[in-house]
């Protein structure tokens, strides 16, 4: 329970930006469809739930790279994840792939891209590394998860946003940029 006179908004993180959702008396439009909130508004009669993952993630790729990209993978079927696919379809990149850890979560993006109207291609975790030559490659899996297959990563990689903010640069970045990749 939030003292609302002690707060007036709260940045949230994985893994509870569906449970946002579930503390706010009102949901914007995309927290709502993506089903991830990364922002709570606080007012003495309101907690609004938002998401400012879709513009963060957007603006971190087109602001440094200023390219149009014609392929996308997407690792993770979380809460980022869903961001991240909404960032792509900003982006207007049309090859997305997707590649996760559950077949429930991979239904779960398949069907977002449905709702969204984007197509993807979904890949099981043990076809990763057929996933990785795309222009852009986002990871939004949490620490650790990617460390033991940074090594398979390509040897001409292009580009990674990898949401793994800690340790910097996490072992996947560390990868891709000794490879001559760019990090954004």
């Amino acid at each position: 329970n939030l003292n609302r006179n002690n707060f007036q908004g709260l940045s949230v993180t994985m893994p509870l930006k569906e449970e946002a959702i579930l503390v706010a008396d009102s949901v914007t439009p995309l927290a709502n469809i993506l089903n991830s909130a990364n922002t709570l508004l606080i007012s003495s009669n309101e907690i609004v739930a938002g998401n400012t993952d879709v513009i963060g993630i957007r603006d971190a790729i087109w602001q440094n790279t200023k390219k149009k990209f014609k392929s996308a993978t997407i690792i993770g079927t979380g809460a980022t994840a869903r961001s991240a696919l909404a960032a792509v379809k900003a982006l207007r990149i049309n090859e997305i792939s997707i590649v996760g850890r559950s077949p429930e979560g991979l239904i779960e993006m398949g069907n977002l891209a449905q709702r969204i109207g984007v197509q993807v291609n979904t890949y099981r975790w043990n076809e990763l590394v057929k996933t990785m030559d795309t222009e852009l490659v986002i990871s939004t899996v949490p620490k650790g998860v990617m460390d033991e297959y940074a090594l398979l990563i390509p040897f001409n990689p292009k580009v990674l946003l990898d949401a793994s903010y800690h340790p910097w640069p996490s072992p996947l970045a560390r990868e891709w940029l000794l490879r001559s990749g760019r990090v954004v």
